[in-house]
């Protein structure tokens, strides 16, 4: 095993153990023994405060920060709104930080908020995936900082 944030088990197992998850729910877990085929890990749970990189971004992750430096914006489009009766607008920003590359949705005001070049920071964002491609979304529990 390697000390670190993320460890890969060089072993085959037919079960993995992890306390405290639902069946089909998406975790990043820490390896912490392997037992014949068995093996038993515990949930790595991101602390406040640890950005991470855009290539370790994966759909379904939730609790994401994030700081990248918009490098492309998309034209502002209407939408209409699934829930209510109302026009909301949209656009994406095309981020990018030393390792990858990745889209973010912005609503309304995040628009003008936004502009080609502004390094941004993500916090408790999520990771949606659209049309095949994952996205970053910031969410009504999430905030956007322009540096």
């Amino acid at each position: 095993m390697t000390s670190g944030a993320e460890a890969t088990a060089s072993q085959e197992f037919k079960a993995l153990f992890v306390p405290r998850s639902k069946i089909g729910e998406r975790v990043r877990v820490r390896i912490r023994n392997v037992s014949g085929k068995f093996a038993l890990a515990e949930r790595v749970v991101q602390i406040e405060g640890i950005r991470m990189k855009i290539n370790e971004l994966r759909e379904g992750m939730k609790r994401i920060n994030v700081t990248a430096k918009v490098t492309e914006k998309s034209d502002t489009r209407e939408v209409t709104s699934r829930f209510k009766d109302q026009t909301l607008k949209v656009a994406t920003a095309m981020i990018a930080d030393e390792t990858g590359t990745i889209k973010l949705t912005l609503w309304n005001e995040q628009i003008s908020q936004v502009n080609v070049n502004d390094t941004v920071k993500i916090q408790n964002g999520y990771i949606t995936s659209f049309r095949d491609e994952i996205q970053l979304n910031i969410g009504r529990y999430g905030t956007l900082t322009v540096e």
